[in-house]
């Protein structure tokens, strides 16, 4: 009895495994990884070494389906579709795409001959663009018409071709779901650089995407759609006015569309935040923030609640938390103008930007404008050798992200800088030290 309960629980541990075996003859001895996509975040599905001919059975949760990639030690990676219980690739290297061959999966062939087929007519739509552009443009070709339509006939075949390629697909498949979404993140850099008057439909495009379907959980997408979306904005040479709408609007949308599932919403609220934030977006971080804490009908969660609440208090013409610093003088003690900026030795912008504030700081100084520098160095001799000679008064706990004037200004990337009055009351928080010069010398003048 006790040997047929053994054989049973060892029947159920297989049937809940699934298994990638295969051979990768240049990478040898190396550790892979597999790893799947939870929303935004990672997570490790299975590890294991490849023996001396580089062979390998990497073990997983058969409870996990759709995306995911491996990951070998000199960080070389591929990207495919776990649907069956075994897969089979065999190839020399991860990083040589074109000798990788699945052996019985008919979703991982789809995928991967649409992308070699894919990158050739994006190579391809690149040259022809390129062309276009110079036939169009430049006053010696100008008047070769039949060729500009020729270009455009050629374009027009090879869109054609990746569509019906897409079309034909069964809609059973995963892949037919997948590739036309990770087809349009691609398409953003292409529209950009060469074709810009499809702009307008792709930002529509983003706001008909349902992202509600589960599908989106393990297919890596969400980061890539929503990150590539709101850069694809702020690329796209609109007006200041106009690319917050824009992006105000497609926040509006992705609000409306999750306001039914709470969990992903406060992930994706979460994380689109944060990415205004880092790239100094304030008016559309301000906006999102602004409309998730009038949401009636979701629940937030108390980390994103408390994470907006305390941004909103620091809006231009809120007064900034006091900061203590490690000479027991206080940030009110400078009664003056002050640019109150968060830097790191490690961080090369920073050290850009030192620079820069360094050949402002005579002519702010002469105006009445302080700099004070808050760094979130956990080094001291890196924080000294990167700050000895600045003339501005710099601090550093050496706590890194937990310093707590760094919580209470709820800085999320380096540089971040605040523009504040004497009283501590805050004037602007400026995205650059250009943007600071340019209020400076718009607002103060010299005594």
């Amino acid at each position: 009895m006790k040997y047929a309960f053994l054989i049973f629980f060892l029947l159920v541990v297989v049937s809940l495994q699934s298994q990638i075996k295969g051979n990768l003859k240049s990478q040898a001895g190396q550790k892979i990884e597999l790893i799947g996509y939870d929303n935004y975040k990672l997570e490790v599905l299975g590890v294991t070494t490849l023996d001396s001919l580089g062979n390998f059975t990497l073990i997983y949760p058969n409870t996990y389906k759709r995306m995911a990639f491996l990951k070998a030690e000199d960080k070389s990676s591929l990207a495919f579709i776990l649907t069956e219980k075994e897969i089979k690739i065999n190839g020399n290297h991860l990083n040589e795409k074109e000798n990788l061959r699945f052996t019985n999966s008919d979703e991982n062939i789809a995928f991967t001959q649409y992308f070699e087929d894919y990158q050739r007519r994006q190579k391809t739509i690149i040259a022809w663009y390129y062309l276009k552009n110079q036939y169009k443009n430049d006053m010696f070709f100008s008047n070769q018409k039949n060729v500009l339509k020729n270009i455009d006939k050629e374009l027009n075949r090879i869109y054609l071709d990746d569509k019906n390629y897409l079309d034909n697909l069964s809609k059973e498949k995963y892949v037919s779901w997948f590739l036309p979404l990770k087809k349009m993140v691609s398409k953003m850099q292409i529209i950009l650089k060469y074709n810009r008057q499809e702009i307008p439909e792709l930002i529509n495009s983003f706001r008909k995407i349902d992202f509600n379907n589960p599908k989106f959980k393990t297919s890596g997408l969400l980061q890539d759609l929503i990150n590539g979306h709101y850069v694809f904005i702020e690329n796209s040479g609109m007006k200041k006015e106009s690319l917050y709408r824009e992006m105000n609007e497609s926040s509006d949308y992705l609000l409306d569309n999750l306001k039914e599932n709470e969990k992903l919403l406060n992930e994706t609220s979460e994380y689109l935040f944060d990415l205004l934030e880092q790239r100094n977006l304030h008016k559309a971080s301000e906006y999102l923030a602004v409309q998730l804490l009038n949401l009636n009908s979701c629940n937030l969660s108390d980390k994103l609640i408390d994470k907006l609440e305390l941004y909103r208090k620091l809006k231009p013409g809120k007064i900034a938390p006091e900061v203590l610093f490690s000479d027991n003088t206080k940030l009110s003690d400078i009664k003056l103008i002050k640019l109150l900026v968060f830097g790191a030795s490690w961080c090369s912008k920073c050290k850009e930007d030192i620079i820069k504030l360094s050949n402002n700081y005579d002519a702010w100084k002469e105006k009445g404008v302080e700099v004070v520098y808050i760094s979130i160095d956990t080094n001291k001799t890196d924080f000294e050798n990167t700050y000895k000679n600045v003339p501005w008064k710099t601090d550093c706990q050496f706590k890194a992200w937990d310093t707590k004037a760094v919580k209470e200004y709820h800085v999320f990337a380096t540089p971040t800088y605040f523009l504040l009055d004497k009283d501590l009351k805050i004037i602007l928080r400026p995205n650059s030290v250009e943007q600071t010069n340019s209020w400076i010398n718009s607002n103060i003048h010299p005594n």
